[in-house]
């Protein structure tokens, strides 16, 4: 009598845990797929807006246009990389699908709400990108490798039916063409290499040490075409120690 209460006793906490398993299973979902986003942080392709401040995003794939690389290896490469893009945003905590994207060929332009607390992913993006990078090159032919120049900038980003524009897209795009940034992806060898604009380090970098790690950037001019700006290049496998 004693053994089948006690069987009796062992089956129904089973039960209990169970259901309080489904349970807590059943809160997640819920909260991660049904929680109702602020409009104000999502910019999704499809929203009405034509003039907005954003933080905007850039990426460029180096030697995309390589005589080596035929069109196949070219296609190939932007799907790696938007794969590399999509999985490196989210692991960071940005949807991608709150972002508006225009595809550059050979590269990616990504506009972020300025709402979104930038400090606490962009090293976080850097890190996923570098080692979504680093995958990809080691189960690839050296052919399909690649090295990316990123670039990052907050400001004001206008919209019509062609796509964006405006000051602060050029900018963002000048420093992603700067010498000194193509020379520091080839210097110092890693997958990756972001320069952010003077504006976004003091927004994000200089005034959050403790999310973001400032000893890691350093400052160069950028200069192109009629631009001379002070701007700060990072890389994605930079030394993260704390000072």
């Amino acid at each position: 009598m004693i053994a089948a209460s006690i069987a009796l006793a062992w089956v129904l906490i089973q039960v209990a845990l169970q259901i309080a398993i489904t349970l807590t299973c059943s809160a997640i979902a819920l909260r991660v797929f049904w929680m109702p986003r602020n409009a104000d942080f999502t910019l999704q392709a499809t929203s009405d807006w034509r003039f907005r401040r954003a933080v905007v995003f850039a990426v460029d794939i180096a030697d995309f246009t390589a005589a080596e690389r035929d069109d196949e290896v070219q296609l190939a490469l932007r799907d790696a990389l938007y794969r590399v893009l999509i999985d490196a945003f989210d692991a960071a905590g940005v949807a991608w699908e709150q972002c508006l994207v225009e595809d550059r060929g050979d590269g990616v332009l990504v506009i972020m709400p300025a709402q979104l607390p930038i400090a606490t992913v962009i090293d976080l993006l850097l890190i996923f990108l570098g080692a979504g990078l680093r995958r990809h090159n080691r189960l690839s032919r050296e052919v399909a490798h690649i090295h990316l120049r990123a670039a990052l900038h907050v400001g004001d980003v206008h919209r019509d039916a062609h796509g964006v524009a405006g000051n602060t897209v050029n900018l963002l795009f000048r420093l992603l063409d700067a010498l000194v940034l193509k020379e520091a992806l080839i210097s110092q060898g890693t997958e990756v290499v972001l320069i952010v604009s003077d504006q976004m380090y003091e927004q994000a970098v200089r005034r959050n040490p403790e999310l973001v790690n400032p000893p890691v950037y350093r400052p160069v001019i950028a200069a192109t075409k009629k631009t001379r700006a002070r701007a700060w290049i990072r890389t994605a496998t930079a030394d993260c120690a704390r000072r």
